[in-house]
């Protein structure tokens, strides 16, 4: 994000302060983002084995649409968390900016352009792949765990409405 976007001096706070708030807000988003990505496919799969177990005493439009409303509570939770998603990474970007801006304030014009803050690192060093190695491109990480979990679940919750059309 370009930095004519933030103003680093409010006069209301003080920087610490509210470099303090950011971090807050980026650990409440992270940490409804991972309730989520383990909550959803939990009772979405509790549901489903409920549904097959009970399935030749339920009929099969009820079968068709429990897996139709699955699917799509599913999707609308991964829209939401996509929301939720940009607005960590809006923090995330504010806490680069603000660490870049104290490492500004307190160089020496030693030629240090890296900040050392944790936020300016991780984006930095770019998402880990699944071999263990860091590199800045073609990583995995929240989004791509997110599109993983949420599309397999929602795969799953059509594929017994299908199921159920097709094998009656």
């Amino acid at each position: 994000m370009k930095q004519e976007y933030f103003n680093l001096n409010i006069s209301t706070l003080d920087d610490k302060v509210l470099y303090r708030e950011i971090c807050k807000k980026i650990r409440e988003t992270d940490a409804i983002s991972f309730k989520l990505l383990g909550f959803v496919p939990l009772v979405s799969g509790t549901a489903m084995i409920i549904l097959c177990l009970e399935a030749e005493k339920l009929p099969w439009i009820v079968l068709v649409f429990s897996g139709l409303f699955g699917a799509m509570i599913t999707f609308f939770i991964y829209l939401w968390e996509r929301r939720n998603v940009q607005t960590c990474s809006t923090f995330r970007e504010y806490a680069c900016l603000m660490e870049a801006h104290k490492k500004e304030l307190e160089s020496d014009d030693s030629g240090i352009e890296e900040p050392d803050g944790p936020y300016s690192l991780l984006h930095s060093r770019g998402k880990p792949h699944l071999s263990g190695k860091n590199t800045s491109s073609n990583g995995w990480g929240k989004s791509e765990a997110e599109i993983a979990i949420y599309g397999s679940t929602t795969l799953f919750w059509l594929l017994l409405a299908l199921s159920v059309l097709l094998f009656p």
